[in-house]
């Protein structure tokens, strides 16, 4: 007799765009019945009726069999019905989603006492457990526990066998194999059944009288045993038969046979649809190419797949939903050493290469807010760094982890967000960079921070709008009993770093944080309602900077710039949750077919895509970086610049007798005022901060005699601001709403959904009126502030207390300017006291002090500014205008034959300077000259670009075509009286 549970079977079509996927896997159909070495004791509930094997089939449907008979336990997660809907996270005393259990218990009876299991076909895979203690919640480790594709019950009655064995589509189905001379009447099964009470639990067993099939209703599912097949083993001859079923205990009744053959009892279990669980969510490669994923909830699982394919190890986690949790995340190294987490618990594993629970470590402290939900490494995988959330009580806060390898404790974090209003802000992703740094992703924004979590104050390097503003629960792909999680969704390369939002891709500069480029990502899909939900996810780079995103139904290839590349589907048009190029150039994705909406089995999938994919991108282990330094005064000590690598070259833009190249050591006595851009150069690399040395002065201001306020002492421009007191705002509009914090929503305003917000305090703020020396104020503001151009500033509190103003002298020194080149700009020069008048060649407007460098032209003027009235100065400046270069220049012809010799320009403008030629093409840079053979065919635009203190640049386009060939092709000899040829 054999039984088959049959699950959704997808047609496995491959409907890529560019090429075929290499393998692809579903994790269902890796199956197999697993040796209880104490990971599944008690589950199926029965404390005297010891488990031998079980069989999970990561869809909530569970199989344990024992020498007394087999049960199976179905899981179901449904919504708690005890919490109220929109209560959220409020109530953490009752979970959002609660799991239902329902058994069925399929006992021999009367078999005899003596039976052995025998397992068959031992897969090449194995498998390891952790297994939590739910009292302690100590967790050990149980490995290499073999798994097989068969086991009989052998000799279960007298003459009688019951295989049992793995269908390849899924499910199970059984043999009751009837020896010579067996007694079928022998054959009893008792079905009994048990369930949690949380919702509407329920099993009926009855027997069709109809269709002779027996009939199991669950509140999960309708299990359906079809009418038994029974025929002699050797000639397929049927023999009739059909069940009995009487005190929910089946038999089997035969017609008349020979018992002297070999028959087969064979009737077939259809089981619909079963619970989510089924899907595969992180990707991971070590550096020989074998590939790591997790996946699953009930448990999560960690399962390691050699470079073809083939499934090695299956590590069953101690984490599963059923239990509350919430799943985290998985790095795997290059020695293939995985870290994985559960997410608000902050429980983290190490994971050997062999799949061997190498620690487990909780995090710490009572009250302390710790989650776990992003993983990554340094370049040289010596630092494990994990991107969560921190903080006590209530207070959420955005945290980076630095771990102990060795034991995960945590040696050191770093806050990089705090929690505003009621939604948390947590790093959802984080990724290594160039120069021993981490680029990370939150909620809200995204950054970047040294691998020394403890240098420099813990500062960011940067940190910015995200534009992505993501929810709470910013995905609809991890389990819906969890309210968040982390996102496979920021990765970087030596220039750039890449954000995932689901359904665009975003470009950003690796050093300053600048948003460089959006694109649209083919086949993506988000939803933006209170705070972005991405619907699919996954970024990686390789080694020549190409990107590839996963989508909803592919993986996109882009170039470093995010023009398009190429673009391939994935099997059957499952979701990418992740990607992960490997070290054959091939590009692994994993994702499921449904999302967590669907209460059915997902569909997860693991496939490896060939694109054509660069090696694998490895950051270069170099740390050039030193800490950055606060604005510097003149009048201030010389201060040293400490790199965290020693033996590195100091050099500064522009260059000043102010920095030690030696020592590193920066005078801002000797620099003056300016802004120097200070580089710290190793063999590997470099970093580069901007430091600014201001003109530190205390401002004075006083009251002219017809109330006008001077201010002296600092450095112009002065800009004059007023003050605008604290406020409250009475919410009527969306402007309002928004300006508060809140989201407008069907004509209210909420701080979230649905806590009305009717009011806000706004804060007191400045407001720029006017710039100069001398002002008038406006009429009933009492509260001035006036910043001079070094950001000197001093606060006005009350006009009349202000000293009256006693000029006595004027100054007219003119601010230095220039050199300029004559096509730039005009440009505003300044004087120490306004007023005067400003003449001189290039002086467009004698009373702003305007100067066009291109009415000035080339040459040295001199410019006078001269103040007259109740006081008189004048000053002079000489002004430097240099000529702007020429580059002009030409081929002639432009368009030349693969058979023509070298072309060279000819340079009508300013010689010395430096050409280039794109698409490939090979030119003399300094003679312009271009090599035709070496450049081959097509259209190249060259530039030529000048080296004067005034470059200019120019570009010219030329065509290289194949060239005409004459050779004749030999013919004859011919007869005189040949045809013509």
């Amino acid at each position: 007799m054999k039984k088959s549970f049959i699950i959704i079977v997808f047609t496995m079509l491959s409907i890529g765009v560019f090429s075929q996927p290499k393998w692809t896997n579903s994790p269902n159909s890796e199956r197999a019945f697993v040796e209880n070495k104490g990971q599944y004791d008690g589950r199926n509930w029965q404390s005297t009726n010891q488990i031998k094997y079980a069989l999970s089939q990561q869809d909530g449907w569970f199989t344990f069999f024992s020498n007394k008979g087999i049960t199976h336990r179905i899981e179901r997660l449904v919504r708690n019905p005890k919490k109220k809907k929109g209560e959220g996270d409020a109530n953490n005393n009752l979970p959002s989603r609660i799991h239902l259990s329902e058994f069925v218990n399929i006992s021999f009876v009367g078999a005899n006492n003596n039976v052995k299991i025998i397992a068959e076909e031992k897969t090449n895979h194995y498998y390891s457990y952790a297994v939590k203690d739910l009292k302690t919640n100590d967790v050990n480790n149980i490995n290499n526990v073999k798994g097989y594709k068969k086991i009989t019950y052998k000799n279960i009655y007298n003459n009688i066998d019951i295989e049992y064995t793995l269908h390849p589509d899924g499910g199970i189905k059984y043999n009751v194999i009837l020896h010579p001379g067996a007694n079928p009447n022998e054959i009893k099964m008792k079905y009994e059944t048990f369930h949690t009470n949380h919702l509407d639990e329920k099993i009926d067993i009855k027997l069709n009288s109809q269709t002779g099939q027996l009939e199991i209703n669950t509140a999960s599912n309708k299990i359906i045993e079809h009418k038994p097949l029974t025929f002699y083993q050797n000639s397929k001859t049927v023999i009739q038969s059909e069940y009995a079923f009487s005190n929910n205990i089946l038999t089997f009744n035969l017609g008349n046979y020979d018992n002297s053959q070999k028959v087969v009892i064979d009737p077939w279990v259809v089981t619909p649809n079963f619970n989510a669980g089924d899907f595969t969510r992180e990707v991971e490669t070590d550096a020989t190419g074998n590939v790591y994923v997790i996946g699953g909830e009930i448990p999560m699982e960690l399962r390691k797949y050699g470079i073809a394919g083939n499934l090695i190890w299956t590590y069953i986690t101690p984490w599963d939903t059923n239990g509350g949790d919430w799943l985290g995340t998985l790095a795997t190294d290059a020695a293939g050493v995985s870290y994985i987490t559960q997410g608000t618990g902050a429980e983290i594993e190490r994971v050997s290469t062999a799949g061997a629970m190498v620690w487990h470590a909780n995090a710490t402290g009572i009250f302390n807010i710790t989650e776990y939900w992003t993983i990554t490494f340094n370049c040289d995988n010596t630092k494990l760094i994990v991107g969560g959330t921190g903080g006590t009580g209530l207070n959420f806060q955005a945290k980076i982890y630095d771990m102990d390898l060795s034991n995960g404790s945590v040696l050191a974090d770093v806050t990089v967000g705090t929690q505003g209003g009621f939604t948390p802000v947590e790093v959802r992703s984080i990724a290594p960079t160039k120069n021993s740094k981490y680029v990370y992703l939150t909620h809200t924004e995204v950054g970047a921070i040294n691998q020394n979590l403890t240098a420099c104050s813990s500062i960011p390097d940067f940190q910015v709008d995200n534009t992505h503003h993501l929810g709470y629960k910013c995905e609809n792909y991890l389990s819906a009993s969890q309210n968040g999680g982390g996102l496979k969704a920021i990765i970087a390369n030596d220039n750039f770093f890449y954000t995932h939002r689901g359904d665009r891709i975003l470009q950003w500069d690796i050093n300053t944080g600048a948003l460089l480029n959006n694109v649209a990502l083919p086949g993506g899909s988000s939803n933006n309602t209170f705070g972005r939900v991405v619907h699919c996810s996954g970024l990686d780079v390789d080694a020549t900077g190409n990107v590839y995103a996963g989508s909803m139904d592919r993986v996109v290839k882009f170039d470093p710039n995010l023009n398009i590349l190429s673009q391939v589907n994935t099997t059957g048009g499952f979701t990418v949750y992740d990607v992960s190029v490997n070290s054959n150039g091939e590009v692994l994705a994993v994702g499921a077919l449904l999302n967590n909406s669907t209460s059915t089995g997902r569909g997860g999938r693991i496939e490896s895509l060939n694109m054509t994919a660069g090696s694998q991108y490895a950051t270069v282990c170099c740390d050039p970086n030193f800490c950055p330094i606060n604005t510097l005064c003149t009048t201030d000590a010389p201060v040293s610049l400490n790199p965290n690598t020693p033996g590195g070259v100091w050099s500064s833009t522009p260059t000043t007798p102010g920095l030690n190249t030696l020592t590193g050591v920066f005078d801002p006595s000797v620099s003056g005022a300016g802004n120097f851009v200070v580089t710290y150069t190793l063999g590997c690399g470099s970093f580069s901060y901007t430091i600014s040395v201001n003109v530190c002065s205390s401002l004075s201001v006083c009251v002219e005699a017809n109330g006008d306020l001077t201010v002296s002492n600092g450095t112009p421009v002065y800009t004059w601001d007023q003050w605008t007191p604290p406020s409250t705002i009475t919410v009527t509009n969306q402007t309002q709403c928004t300006s508060c914090g809140g989201t407008w929503t069907f004509g209210s305003c909420y701080n979230p959904f649905p806590i009305p917000l009717n009011s806000c305090n706004a804060p007191g703020f400045w407001t720029t009126f006017t710039t100069g020396s001398t002002i008038t104020p406006p009429p009933g503001i009492d509260t001035l502030r006036v910043t001079d151009s070094f950001g000197n500033f001093i606060i006005i509190n009350g006009l009349a207390n202000l000293p009256a103003c006693n000029p006595t002298a004027c100054d007219a020194t003119i601010t230095a300017a220039g050199p300029f080149c004559e096509n730039d700009a005009p440009v505003t020069l300044s004087a120490v006291d306004p007023g005067g008048a400003w003449s001189g060649t290039g002086i467009t407007n004698t009373s702003t002090g305007i100067f066009d460098p291109g009415v000035a032209g080339p040459g040295s003027h001199i410019i006078t500014y001269s103040i007259t009235g109740s006081c008189t100065d004048t000053d002079t400046e000489t002004i430097v205008v240099n000529a702007q270069d020429d580059a002009s220049f030409g081929y002639s012809p432009t368009t030349f034959c693969t058979t023509d010799p070298n072309p060279t320009p000819t340079i009508t403008g300013t010689s010395g300077g430096t050409f280039t030629i794109d698409n490939s093409g090979v030119i003399n840079a300094s003679t312009g000259e271009v090599n035709i053979t070496g450049s081959g065919i097509g259209a190249f635009n060259i530039t030529y670009t000048t080296n004067g203190t005034c470059p200019d640049t120019s570009t010219v386009t030329i065509n290289i075509t194949s060239g005409a060939d004459a050779t004749i092709t030999a013919a004859g000899p011919f007869c005189e009286n040949a045809a013509s040829v």
